[in-house]
């Protein structure tokens, strides 16, 4: 170890300069292992360097702030899509199951206001009711998990659009079969009908058993004409769901195909 002061070798393990009895401080990581420090030139000025510049803080994270890119990018992945829709269908089967309900309860009490053989009607009309309401509100269930838990797809609109057909053709058909059968249950114990007013020769008034044959025939017309016109809603909607996707494979495909032919060019 060499003195800093007068530059005299001394002992790595001394506290004092053995020559000038200057204080010798050993720096931390150096030992007998360590190469020895240059010695000081006796009345050679200290040596100045340079301050070195304070380091920087932490730097403000703008995307934090600016949050509209990660927004869009979030949004063109289609999982936001697929939540608002699955979330509106859910609000939809909940608020079906209250006016169901609540239809049905009006339409109970109609029923019973009329007297007589209407009453049976009534005790027919609320059961199917409740289970075309339970019917109704099931269908909106099951086609949010189906939006829900849809895989990621280039397409983001699409695919739910074709849920959406489906699950509209399928509400047809609900609403074709109770509907078709609550019209054949006003027919026969309320004495009236939709297409009383259409079909004029068959709009018999009365209750079936009563003198009011007509008003059989018009509740059965009036039944399979709503069962079929919910079978052709369904196929209509099906179909549209179908070729949505068929028009977006074919989309893909050009778009392949060009692709490949600029890349062999």
């Amino acid at each position: 170890m060499f003195c800093p002061n007068c530059g005299s070798s001394n002992p790595d393990d001394a506290r004092f300069c053995a020559n000038c009895a200057t204080p010798l401080q050993v720096v931390e990581g150096e030992g007998a292992g360590a190469p020895p420090a240059p010695p000081a030139t006796p009345g050679a000025p200290p040596q100045w360097s340079a301050p070195q510049p304070a380091q920087a803080g932490p730097s403000l994270d703008w995307s934090k702030i600016f949050f509209i890119p990660r927004l869009i990018e979030y949004i063109s992945h289609g999982s936001l899509f697929r939540r608002i829709v699955a979330g509106f269908l859910v609000a939809a089967s909940g608020i079906t199951a209250l006016s169901g309900l609540a239809f049905a309860v009006v339409l109970f009490i109609g029923y019973v206001d009329r007297g007589g053989l209407a009453i049976l009607g009534g005790l027919a009309s609320l059961p199917l009711m409740l289970v075309g309401t339970y019917m109704f509100s099931h269908a909106y269930l099951v086609r949010a998990r189906t939006v829900r838990d849809m895989p990621e797809s280039e397409y983001t609109v699409i695919p739910i659009m074709s849920i959406l057909l489906k699950l509209a053709g399928e509400l047809g058909l609900i609403g074709g079969v109770v509907g078709g059968v609550q019209g054949l249950l006003m027919t026969w114990f309320l004495g009236s009908s939709p297409l009383a007013g259409i079909m004029n020769p068959y709009g018999g008034y009365g209750y079936y058993g009563m003198g009011g044959g007509e008003a059989f025939i018009l509740g059965v017309i009036f039944l399979i004409g709503a069962i079929v016109y919910g079978f052709v809603i369904l196929l209509v909607n099906y179909l549209l769901s179908e070729l949505v996707v068929i028009v977006a494979d074919i989309a893909r495909d050009v778009r392949a195909l060009r692709a490949k032919g600029v890349a062999e060019e």
